[in-house]
Parts: structure tokens; C-alpha cells; sequence
């Protein structure tokens, strides 16, 4: 078990468990709420984990990252129960990717980055993103607006499902 304590006090303990899907999560309280005197829970599937070893080959240190990113992945999603509020799974690896400087060495299995990843990206720099499966759909983000070219010009507009589910998003411009 490891105990995390966030600057704000808030307390997470991880513990391992290898009987969940995946490679960790938050345990939230069944009511979604956020308990402020005890401690939040997370899981990490060290097994799922070790079952990967062998894509990082003999990159020991990448394989390390991958479990530091998982870990800070959930506190994420702690804070946000803290918070009462929700980010979507793009938003958390697009902090993520911040908070690291740089996007996840994971490339999709499309080749390219996550949306969230790309539009972050994309905003620090003032640039545009593309999907590399359909070039033709473009979005940036502009005076805090979200905004879609499908090739007849810039309109505000939010992201198709679809193209959040996407891993082939480049910046391009």
C-alpha cells in the first residue's frame, strides 16, 4: 500500500489489486461523492503492468513512466471528486501531458496522438490539429471557443464523438 498526501491535504491510498480490469482506478463512494476525513482509494493492477514489460523491451525507464503516469492519472481523478467536477478521459491525459511537458509516448493505434493531447498542444502553441484518417476535419481552439473546418471554414463548434475517440490527431499549422 502507498499513501499519497495531495498539498490540500487530501489523502490517497493505492493498494495493489489484481483482480480488476485494466491498470488501476479510483474507487469512488457509491454516492459519487468525495469523503474530505478519510482517505480516497485507488488500485493498481501491478500485473497488468508486468504483462506489458515486454513491449517497453529494454527500456526499464519508460516502463517506470508508464506506472508514474497511471499513478498520477487516478490522483487526477481524486481531485476532481475533491472538486466536484469531471473531466474526460482526454482532459486527464491532456493534464497529463502537461504536467509531463510533453504528449504521452503512446501513439495511438492510429499513429498519431489522443484528441486532448493534439488540442493541447495545439492551444500552447496557437495551432491547428488534424485527424490523419480524414484530413479534411481540422479544430482549434480560438478566443476560448472550440472550433471545427470540414473544409467550408472555421465554425464554433464541439467535437464529434467520433473524433474524440480517434488516436491519429497531428498539429499541423
Amino acid at each position: 500500500m502507498t499513501i499519497v498526501t495531495t498539498p490540500s491535504g487530501i489523502v490517497v491510498e493505492f493498494r495493489q489489486h489484481d483482480w480488476q480490469p485494466g491498470f488501476a482506478s479510483y474507487l469512488a463512494r457509491e454516492d459519487g461523492g468525495f469523503d474530505p476525513n478519510g482517505p480516497a482509494f485507488c488500485t493498481l493492477n501491478l500485473g497488468a503492468f508486468l504483462a506489458t514489460r515486454e513491449a517497453h523491451g529494454g527500456d526499464h525507464g519508460s516502463f517506470v513512466e508508464s506506472i508514474a503516469d497511471t499513478l498520477v492519472h487516478e490522483v487526477i481523478h481524486v481531485v476532481e471528486a475533491w472538486a466536484g467536477v469531471e473531466f474526460s478521459e482526454q482532459r486527464v491525459e491532456a493534464l497529463i501531458a502537461r504536467y509531463r511537458g510533453h504528449p504521452s509516448p503512446y501513439d495511438g493505434d492510429e499513429g498519431g496522438a489522443d484528441f486532448g493531447q493534439a488540442l493541447y498542444l495545439a492551444r500552447e502553441e496557437g495551432r491547428t490539429i488534424r485527424s490523419r484518417g480524414r484530413p479534411g476535419t481540422r479544430y482549434r481552439v480560438e478566443h476560448g471557443a472550440m472550433r471545427r473546418d470540414d473544409g467550408d471554414g472555421w465554425h464554433r463548434r464541439s467535437p464529434e464523438p467520433e473524433d474524440l475517440d480517434r488516436q491519429d490527431w497531428e498539429v499541423v499549422s
